[in-house]
């Protein structure tokens, strides 16, 4: 099935995994300030913080049982 979906910026990339047709854009970055961008890294890096230590927190958190 394919799906034509609207994609801003310029496509820099593309690639297929399996069936699956990946299109790479540059729409986060182009026309930006570079404070802009600088705000753009740092919230994408303080995501990467967050997911990591939401799953860092779960696979130590002790799992209680009924004894």
């Amino acid at each position: 099935m394919m799906c034509n979906l609207p994609v801003e910026g310029t496509i820099v990339k593309e690639f297929y995994i399996g069936h699956t047709h990946i299109l790479i854009s540059d729409a986060a970055y182009s026309n930006k300030t570079p404070e802009e961008l600088k705000r753009i890294e740092e919230e994408f890096r303080q995501q990467g913080l967050n997911l990591y230590l939401r799953n860092s927190t779960k696979e130590s958190t002790p799992v209680e049982t009924d004894r």
